[in-house]
This record gives structure tokens, sequence and C-alpha cells, in this order.
């Protein structure tokens, strides 16, 4: 579990840096007592095994790796403003 913490702490973190509105909701999937039920539907419904899972209508952008390099490669602002959020300044 270390590890999707620090993966998940580095993807909040550069949520962050987009100033987002409204901001995420945030589901600290591994705190549940219903954990592995959510992680077979979250998998099932998205695709997307690994965690953290970020979810933007619906759709599963990835988890943080993809994040850095949707951000990186310039798309994940894009995404994100295509998603209906508004962006703050960085």
């Amino acid at each position: 579990m270390a590890c999707v913490r620090r993966y998940s702490k580095r993807a909040k973190k550069l949520l962050e840096t987009y100033n987002l509105s409204p901001p995420p909701k945030i589901i600290e999937v591994d705190l549940r007592a219903d954990a592995s039920h959510i992680k077979t539907l979250l998998t099932r419904l998205t695709h997307h095994s690994t965690f953290p899972n970020v979810i933007l209508n619906g759709h599963s952008l990835g988890g943080s790796d993809d994040l850095m390099r949707l951000h990186e490669e310039d798309r994940l602002r894009p995404a994100l403003e295509q998603g209906g959020l508004k962006l703050g300044r960085r």
C-alpha cells in the first residue's frame, strides 16, 4: 500500500498545481471497508486496474504516470478544461 500512496500523493500534488474548480472529489479507496469491491468495479468500468485512477466525466485519465505524461506533453490542461473544469493560474 505504501507504493499506492506514493503514486496517489504524486497525482494529487500535480492536480493541485492546476487549482481546479470545482476541486476534485478524492475517494481514498484503500481506507474503505469495501475497497476490494470498489477496485473490482472500477477496473471493470474504466479498464484501469491500478491506483490512483483519475476519472473525469466517467472516463479514466489513468494513474499517476499517465497524468505526468499528459502534463509533460501539455495535454492535461486541455483534457481538464474539456472535462468542464475551470483552471486557475499555475
